[in-house]
């Protein structure tokens, strides 16, 4: 299914041919190396450590929007924001 999608992406070509088509990133794993993935047409490739600065990140907007939904809400019982949850994460 992934190589499917990943050849219909990359017959797609900017207008004029001059590039400014399709841009594939995606993560390196063990099944998966950066080099398979540069020879598949990839043009960013991200690792592992990557992917807990993705998370941070996911978990920061998460945090954000949450605070935003007790803003906007007079009932904040039903809300309940983890503050330790990701040292938790973590440390497991």
């Amino acid at each position: 299914m992934m190589k499917t999608a990943e050849k219909g992406v990359l017959k797609k070509t900017g207008k004029g041919g001059g590039g400014g088509g399709a841009y594939l990133s995606g993560f390196a794993m063990p099944h998966d190396t950066p080099e398979d993935l540069r020879s598949r047409g990839y043009h960013m490739i991200s690792g592992a450590v990557d992917i807990g600065l993705f998370r941070s990140a996911c978990v920061e907007d998460v945090k954000k929007f949450k605070m935003k939904s007790v803003d906007s809400d007079e009932d904040v019982d039903g809300i309940e924001i983890v503050k330790d949850g990701d040292e938790k994460y973590w440390s497991e």
